[in-house]
């Protein structure tokens, strides 16, 4: 994955984040007209940017949280996979080692049988 990938959330965040506080400005800003208004304008403006600060960084957070459990989920996912595969190859060969020897015998009991066959008709 690359590191834009990765970036991507916080990226929303922040543009969402500024895209609120350029709304909550306007707002604020239409309503102004006289000094005490001015000031709470401002107060408002600032606890709108702390807010919107907040929340950037709480979302940034998650998403990052996020990426690492995915990560780890994925990491364990291939670990999984490669002992599930390691236990399949020993089956496989425990079970061909089985044939094997399961063959081996048949066939000298075979040879064995012939030879006795062989012998019983012998004079």
């Amino acid at each position: 994955m690359s590191d834009r990938g990765l970036k991507s959330p916080t990226r929303h965040l922040r543009v969402a984040g500024v895209v609120l506080l350029v709304g909550v400005a306007g707002v604020v800003w239409a309503g102004c007209g006289d000094g005490d208004g001015e000031s709470e304008a401002r107060q408002s403006i600032e606890k709108g940017i702390e807010e919107a600060k907040q929340g950037a960084e709480k979302g940034a957070e998650q998403a990052q949280q996020g990426i690492e459990k995915g990560v780890e989920e994925a990491r364990q996912g291939v670990e999984e996979g490669a002992s599930g595969a390691r236990k399949g190859f020993e089956e496989g060969r425990n079970n061909v080692e089985g044939g094997v020897e399961k063959a081996k015998k048949e066939a000298e009991d075979e040879v064995n049988e012939a030879r006795d066959n062989v012998e019983g008709y012998a004079p």
